[in-house]
């Protein structure tokens, strides 16, 4: 469900110089709402959207820890006009081309037709996965991607609005260590894939 929560306090600096004390707002103050994750919930990073697929509708992965301490993503969907229930599991865990579960995601988008495109960081790789056919399918099952891209360190991912085959992923280099090829990610790249 959605919540306001007022435990968090943001402060904003009065524009007066000298020696004037902060102005102390709540979160209930600002209108901030909280949408409730699962409590093993422990890594998320980005909203993918696109109003051509599904108007208003958003979708996140959440890496959660289970209770055998290993690591799995989820794939939710966020609807801000089911107000009762506006998250909601669409599939899960998410699993690489290799049928692994170990990724984590950074960033998202989504295509016109329900392509979503999730930067697996850990695996130096694009996951893809069709969005209709998960969601016909129905929830609580793993979903195992249609396609995986080797790209080093993807930190996010644009579907090129002209033309929906090519996705562009800000990411970073693969180098050459004697005879070792490993990602860097501070040696960033864009790539057009």
């Amino acid at each position: 469900s959605i919540t306001t929560t007022t435990t968090t306090t943001t402060t904003a600096a009065v524009a007066s110089p000298g020696n004037s004390k902060p102005i102390q707002f709540s979160d209930s103050d600002l209108g901030y709402q909280y949408v409730d994750l699962p409590e093993n919930t422990t890594f998320l990073e980005s909203l993918a959207h696109n109003n051509n697929y599904k108007p208003g509708v958003m979708y996140t992965a959440a890496q959660q820890t289970e209770s055998d301490g290993t690591c799995k993503t989820y794939l939710y969907r966020l609807d801000p006009t089911v107000p009762d229930e506006p998250l909601k599991v669409v599939c899960g865990p998410l699993q690489a081309s290799d049928g692994s579960e170990d990724v984590t995601i950074f960033g998202s988008s989504l295509s016109n037709t329900g392509m979503l495109y999730l930067c697996a960081f850990n695996r130096n790789s694009i996951l893809q996965y069709d969005l209709k056919a998960i969601e016909q399918r129905g929830s609580n099952k793993a979903a195992k991607c249609r396609r995986e891209i080797t790209v080093a360190s993807p930190n996010d991912v644009a579907v090129d609005p002209n033309d929906e085959s090519i996705v562009y992923v800000a990411g970073g280099t693969f180098e050459r260590y004697c005879t070792f090829k490993v990602s860097s990610a501070p040696h960033g790249c864009l790539w057009k894939i």
